[in-house]
Order: structure tokens, then C-alpha cells, then sequence
């Protein structure tokens, strides 16, 4: 009996000194490590973030480290016409409260940061298409490391919490407003080319296409794998279920905006 209380307490000791060790080394590194991740990302990325506050812990998500993130922007690519968009401010592609980045703790020591999963929760995201087709969402790596390949992001997974989406697309006169109540994405980013995978448990709230708009809260699920790079866009899958309804879609859009498409519907008169 004694034998075993000695090991509990040898036990409990060495919890709280590793425990206690970890909190000190994440506060003492923090700025470091949420400096070098920020920096890296508005280099490399092809569109700006801003942070308003951040706090690394290797204790919430261990054994990964996470920096927690607050009020974050994420900007709209630039290369769209924004002025096509009257009286809509067009600057946030997203905007999100809290905003979870985790990697490996070991990654620190070797000075090595893979981002592995991204969560963000409450905020709002904006996708807009002006009249020649052109999108605020187009973000892309724009610079190359100093061994010739091309800088690599890989996500895991990237989850999605009570955010808020309005897409508005002025090519196809297609606006609609609702929540993304979960949703899970994969996404591999590789020069030019990008490797995209989203589920996602939806509510629509409004739906207007030209002149007729639908003012009704309606549930909706995606399930999307798709494929991007100079040549187009290619779905491997795609599926969206609104209520009893459900919409199907693979095939291949070229750059040259060539069409090689099948779309399929079930439970639809």
C-alpha cells in the first residue's frame, strides 16, 4: 500500500513539473513562435491576415501545441473588381473570433512549423464573383523557397464552427445568404496546384437567382473533392443535399472555361 501511494505521489509530482515546464516554455515562446507563423503566412500567401491578440499553449491540444488566435482577418484576393459591388464592402473574404492553429511541439525544437489543423469559430465569410467571373477567394502561394520547390501548405483538416456565409456572384445573378452550423475541410496547397475536400452541415437563410428571392431557412449538406491547377478544375465529387433534394456534379472545367461536366438530381420535379 505504501509502495503504491509512493508511485502515485512520484507520479503526480512529475505531472505537475511537466505540466508547469510546458506552461513556462509556451509562454516564454509565444511571441517567437506566433511571430514566425504569421510572417511566414502573410509572405507566402497571396492575400493578408491580421491578428488581434494570440496565446500559445502546449497543454490544450497536447501532445500538439496550439496558438490560439483572436478577431482574425483573413483579406480578399485583389484580383477581382470590387467597384462592380455598389454599397457592399467587399475588403473580408473572413472574419473570425477565435481561430485555433495546431502542429507538433517537437516541430519547435527542430525549428520546423507544419501547420496541421486549423479550427475557426464565430465569424463570417464573404465569396464574391463580379461580372467577368473573377472571385475574392483566389488565394495562391506566391513565393518560391530557396530549393527550387515550390512553398507547400498542408492542412489535415480545417474545422468550421458558426461562421456566417454570404456568397454573391454577379456573373450568374446567384445570392445566398446562411450558417455553416460544422463544417470539415482538407485542403493541400502546392504552388499552382490545389487539392480541396469539404463536408459541411449547412442552413440556408435566403436564396435570390435574378429577380426571385426565397426567404426561408432551409437545412443543406455538402460533400465536394475537387482538383485545381492551371489546366481547370477538376471534381472528382460533388454533392448537395437541400431538404429531400439532392444534386450530383463531377466532370472537368478547362481555363478556357470549356465545359466537360455531368449533373444529376434525385427527388426533383
Amino acid at each position: 500500500m505504501k509502495l503504491t501511494l509512493k508511485i502515485l505521489k512520484l507520479f503526480a509530482i512529475l505531472i505537475i513539473t511537466v505540466s508547469i515546464i510546458l506552461f513556462s516554455a509556451s509562454f516564454l515562446l509565444q511571441d517567437k513562435v506566433a511571430d514566425i507563423i504569421l510572417q511566414s503566412l502573410n509572405k507566402n500567401i497571396s492575400t493578408r491576415l491580421d491578428v488581434g491578440s494570440f496565446k500559445l499553449s502546449f497543454l490544450r491540444k497536447f501532445p500538439k501545441a496550439s496558438l490560439e488566435l483572436k478577431d482574425v482577418l483573413v483579406h480578399s484576393s485583389s484580383n477581382f473588381n470590387s467597384d462592380a459591388f455598389t454599397a457592399i464592402n467587399t475588403d473580408t473574404l473572413l472574419a473570425a473570433r477565435f481561430v485555433s492553429v495546431e502542429f507538433k511541439i517537437t516541430d519547435i525544437l527542430k525549428g520546423i512549423y507544419n501547420i496541421e489543423r486549423v479550427g475557426a469559430r464565430v465569424g463570417k465569410m464573404n465569396f464574391f464573383t463580379d461580372t467577368t467571373g473573377l472571385v475574392n477567394y483566389e488565394i495562391s502561394v506566391k513565393n518560391k523557397n530557396s530549393g527550387g520547390d515550390d512553398f507547400t501548405i498542408d492542412l489535415e483538416r480545417i474545422n468550421l464552427t458558426d461562421i456566417k456565409t454570404y456568397y454573391n456572384n454577379l456573373a450568374t445573378r446567384l445570392i445566398i445568404n446562411g450558417l455553416i452550423k460544422e463544417g470539415k475541410l482538407k485542403s493541400r496547397i502546392s504552388g499552382d496546384d490545389i487539392a480541396f475536400t469539404a463536408g459541411a452541415e449547412m442552413q440556408i437563410d435566403s436564396f435570390q437567382l435574378y429577380n426571385t428571392k426565397i426567404i426561408k431557412t432551409i437545412a443543406a449538406d455538402l460533400d465536394v473533392t475537387l482538383q485545381s491547377s492551371k489546366s481547370g478544375i477538376l471534381f472528382k465529387k460533388g454533392t448537395l443535399r437541400v431538404e429531400s433534394f439532392d444534386f450530383g456534379l463531377n466532370g472537368f472545367i478547362s481555363s478556357d472555361n470549356m465545359l466537360d461536366l455531368n449533373i444529376t438530381g434525385h427527388n426533383i420535379d
